[in-house]
Formats: C-alpha cells, structure tokens, sequence
C-alpha cells in the first residue's frame, strides 16, 4: 500500500517537473502561444503572448476578439469576416493538426502574424494559435515599397531633364562646330560654357539614375572591348575649359605597358573618373591635376587622380563615400547633389576595387582606384617599362574616322530617318546631319515613320538607317521597330534598315527592349556629338 502511495508520489512529481519543463520551454519561445476550447476557455498561454497582446490573462480572450485584419493581410478564407477570432472558431471543423495561415492584425504599434490548427489537448480538442512579431517584415516591405516608388520616380524625372538637356548640348555643340563661326568668334567661349554647364548636370541625373538603381539592386555594369587612351582623353576634355580658367594644368602619366584596348566597362570608367577630376577642380585653387594610369602587379589598371588642393581632414574623411555625405568647404561651397563619390565607390567596386583616399589638409589628395581590364580568356604577362609624362595637348578635337564617307554622300540611297516626337530633339540631330552634309527626313510618331518607310519603298528607295526614339505617342518606336521588321519578313519591303534606338531611358530593361525590337543597338541621350556622327557614318558605310 505504501508502495503504490509512493509510485504515485513520483508519478505526480514526475510530472509536475516535466511541466515546469514544458512551461519553461514554451515562455522561452520567441513566440506567442495560446489553446484555447472549444468554448473559449484558456488551456494554456505563454508569456511572451501576453507581452505581445500587452494584456493580462484575464483580457486575454477579449482582447483577441477585438483584433481584425489589417488591410489586405487576411490570409484565410474560411470567413467573410474581418475579425481573427470568426475564423478561429472555424478551425475546430477542420482536420487533426492541420495548419492554416490567418493573416495579419495591428495591436498597438505591434504587426501580428496568426497561424492556427486543430490540436488534441489532453482528452479534448482545441485550438493551437502561434502568434509572431512581423514588424521588421512589415518595415522591410515598406522600405521596398518606398525604394521602387522613388525608382519609378527618379527614372521619370530622369528621362524629362534629359530630352532639354539633349536638345541644348546638341545644338551647342553643332553650333561649335559649325565652319562658319570662327575660333575667335565671342560664341565660341559662350558655347563651352553651355557645353560645360550641360555636362556636370549630366552627370548629376546620372549620379541620380544610379542610386535609384541601387536602391532596387538593378546595379551593374557591362563589359566590352575598348580603347583605353580615347575614353580617357574625352574625358579630360569635359574639365579642361574649367581648369584653363582657373590657371590650372593638367598632367597625365601613362605607363607605356597598359594594352590599347581593354575590357572593362567603359561609360563607368569614364563616369569614375569624371567624378573624381571634376572634385579635384572643385578643391584646388592654384597648381595641377595629375591623371595616372598605371599597371600594377595584379595586372590591373590603376588610376590615380591627385591634386594640390585644399586637401581634407580625418574628420571630413569619414564621410566622404557615405549616402548623400558631402565636403563642403567655407570658401569654396561647391554644391551637388551629395551622391558622386558614393556612387562612384559603388561603381569602383564593380571594377576591381574601392576608391582609396590620401590626403593631408593644405598639401592635396590623392584618389585612386583598380580596374580588371582582362578577358578572363586573355592569358600572358606584362612587364613594366619607364613612364612617359605628357601634357593634355591643347587642341580639344578628336580624330574621327569616317570611312568612304565622300562615296556615301553621293549614293542616292543613303538616306537616314529621324523618328522621334520630340521637336528641339529632331532639331538638333538634323542639325548635326547637316553639318556632315547627310540627306535625312523626319517623323513625329512611329506610325508616322512606318508609312514613310512605305512610301520609299514604293519609289524604289530606301533609308539605310532609322533613328528611333523609344517613348511616342500612337505607336512607340519599339513597337514601329517590330513592325518595320516585320514589313521586310512579310515582302512588303524590298530593304531592311538598320534601325538604332536614342532614348533617353536608361534602365537595363528599356534598354533590352531595343534590341528585343530588332535595333542594332541603343544610344542614350545625349550623347557626344562626335561619337554619335562616327556611329551613323559607320552604319552607313555598311
């Protein structure tokens, strides 16, 4: 007898222990657990349910029945109304711990997420609820949502400044251009500043296009073979007036052993180093800048900007590749946007390497970066020979290379379409054509360029190059691209031109968009005048 007494002392104690256990497990849970009856009654809670309920256990039923979906967050679709505690009651018809997603409530500042299942508690049926915090999902979510709405709307605004800025830097620089107005003519230094001004606010919606990207992780880069020395050489070009006006020179030192053409992508090298000299201009008042691009042991591009200018603290220094983190100086007060070098060390990164800083206040800085210039095919090694030093020659021209074009101006066939709807944009691409002496016609939609593609095709003619913008209204030219495409499949013309987009979207999918349309290639507005006329001519000569 005492025996049995004492079976059932340990038996009772056993379990009492094991529910402490349990009990102790379950308030050790992250989150929030409740069973209740079939009649509503409490089974059993966890703590951490009432922290998060901020309630006691005596309001614990009351409290849940009052909680209702936030909006569009109701998940389960066993009752048409809002309040969680109406689907709860339904969960009791359902099978044997089978799980179902709730959905979503707001207690207090606290997003909830609700799962329940049927569950045998004891010798009775109840209703297992797990409550969770959300809050960081709900935030993350917000924040993607916001991201995208300021993608969406940094693209838009993007593409407006950049269609007037095409037509100014178009026009400015056809206007440069043009034999009549000479070297000494008062237009020319007004038309540099024109030039000068448009491309810093270039480069500005630049700065802006990219972060937007970056907020979505659209980022990237793309890769091509290209001549090192041109892109370089362009470059310094765009600060040279600056720095002709501020007394400055400006050196560059090149290692003889850097290959021709590399492969990289070359408007980011350009836009890293824009970035870097046009800072450099900003912060020095007297001396030089100085360009180095070296090779260095990993066999990578080195580029180097370094000035003797005002210099930057330690202090100052921390901020410098921070989001929106400017260096504004009492005499100076150079303005931006607060995005170029955190841009660039994102774009430096994507290259070869960060953007390093070296710096003493009063002596200059130094800002240097690597880029992997090699195929991953390319094999071979390269030794290093001496420098050459050189000063930028002081002719801002560069060399074009137009092949056979006196032959094509005579061909009667070598016509070029402009479709774009914007007027100043026809302006100033007709403009540049004419001043190279190239026969073209225009259309204001890509409905329009359709029926004059049609037109020539019935007097035996054809254009030999379209060049297409890609928003318009009636028909865009990705859709007039198709279907011009589509005109040669079908017979219904007897020549395919070759079709080139100029846009001025910039995102990786509307710049897909072109060549999915069976363009050639895309050009984003504005483009350099130079290297656009080389474009068509190439084309043309084809």
């Amino acid at each position: 007898m005492m025996m049995r007494s004492f079976q059932r002392f340990l038996s009772r104690r056993n379990l009492e222990n094991a529910e402490k256990r349990l009990n102790l497990i379950f308030n050790l849970f992250p989150h929030g657990i409740l069973i209740i009856s079939e009649r509503n009654e409490i089974l059993y809670s966890n703590e951490n349910l009432l922290r998060l309920l901020n309630c006691e256990l005596a309001q614990l039923i009351p409290t849940i029945s009052d909680l209702q979906y936030c909006q569009g967050r109701k998940q389960s679709e066993l009752s048409p109304s809002n309040k969680i505690i109406e689907h709860v009651k339904i969960i009791l018809s359902l099978e044997l711990n089978q799980q179902i997603s709730l959905g979503v409530s707001k207690c207090g500042a606290t997003y909830l997420e609700w799962r329940a299942q049927k569950v045998l508690w004891g010798e009775q049926n109840g209703i297992l609820l797990t409550v969770s915090n959300v809050n960081h999902i709900i935030q993350l979510e917000k924040t993607t949502s916001d991201n995208k709405l300021k993608n969406v709307l940094l693209r838009s605004v993007s593409h407006e400044l950049r269609t007037p800025i095409n037509s100014i830097k178009s026009l400015a620089e056809s206007l440069k251009n043009d034999p009549e107005i000479s070297p000494f003519h008062p237009w020319k230094e007004k038309l540099n500043i024109i030039s000068v001004s448009t491309n810093h606010l270039l480069s500005l919606i630049n700065d802006l296009l990219d972060y937007s990207k970056v907020l979505v992780g659209m980022f990237s880069i793309q890769k091509s073979n290209f001549a090192l020395w041109n892109s370089i050489y362009e470059v310094i070009q765009l600060i040279k007036i600056q720095a002709t006006k501020k007394g400055l020179q400006i050196f560059t030192r090149i290692d003889p052993q850097l290959p021709i053409n590399v492969h990289t992508d070359p408007l980011r090298l350009s836009q890293v180093l824009l970035n870097l000299l046009s800072n450099a201009l900003k912060f020095t008042l007297k001396g030089s800048i100085e360009i180095r691009c070296m090779l260095n042991e990993k066999n990578q591009l080195k580029i180097t900007v370094k000035d003797t200018g005002i210099g930057i603290s330690e202090e100052k220094m921390k901020n410098l590749f921070k989001e929106f983190g400017t260096y504004l100086d009492k005499d100076l007060n150079p303005v931006g946007c607060g995005l170029g070098l955190w841009i660039s060390n994102i774009i430096a990164q994507e290259l070869g390497s960060s953007i390093e800083v070296k710096s003493k206040v009063y002596k200059g800085s130094s800002f240097s970066f690597c880029v992997n210039i090699f195929d991953q095919n390319t094999q071979g090694h390269l030794l290093f020979e001496n420098e050459t030093i050189c000063e930028i020659p002081k002719e801002n021209k560069l060399n074009l290379t137009i092949s056979n074009f006196d032959r094509l101006l005579q061909e009667e066939n070598t016509q070029v379409l402009i479709v774009d709807d914007n007027d100043f944009n026809r302006l100033a691409l007709g403009s540049l054509l004419s001043s190279y002496k190239i026969l073209f016609n225009e259309a204001c939609t890509g409905k329009e360029a359709i029926t004059k593609v049609l037109e020539m095709n019935k007097k035996r003619k054809s254009y030999k190059l379209i060049i297409m913008d890609g928003s318009m209204p009636e028909l865009n030219g990705w859709e007039a691209a198709k279907n011009i495409l589509g005109l040669y499949s079908s017979g219904k013309i007897d020549n395919l031109p070759v079709i080139i987009g100029y846009t001025a979207f910039t995102s990786d999918a509307e710049l897909s968009l072109c060549i999915e349309s069976g363009m050639k290639e895309c050009i984003i507005k504005p483009c350099n005048s130079e290297i656009l006329i080389n474009k068509i001519t190439n084309y043309l000569s084809i």
